[in-house]
């Protein structure tokens, strides 16, 4: 495994930072820092166990997903229709019975 020198990380770390918007560099910024034993690093600490922010994926999951998924999950006998953020929430398992009656089909309004 190679090891980066410190000027090496510093470039890393801002080529990084260099696609975010300037708002989000300024953020992302404060969770990114040179593992150099040799400065000291009592003043400059690494950003973490904060709140995530509303629509960012964290390793801790999303909120929606996660109470979807713990409060509505084990109700099976019902549709659960929910309106969550875009790409969050997925179909909710839907019980199909048979019947019958044969499929109708439901023309497109034009």
């Amino acid at each position: 495994m190679t090891t980066l020198s410190r000027e090496e990380t510093d470039a890393l770390i801002a080529e990084v930072l260099e696609v975010y918007p300037e708002k989000a560099q300024k953020d992302r910024a404060k969770h990114l820092a040179t593992n150099d034993q040799t400065i000291e690093q009592s003043k400059k600490c690494i950003t973490s166990n904060r709140k995530s922010l509303p629509g960012v994926m964290t390793i801790r999951g999303c909120a929606y997903a996660g109470s979807k998924g713990v409060v509505w999950g084990p109700i099976k006998d019902m549709i659960h229709i929910s309106h969550g953020p875009v790409a969050v929430s997925t179909p909710a398992p839907v019980a199909v019975t048979t019947t019958s009656a044969p499929p109708v089909s439901i023309p497109s309004a034009r």
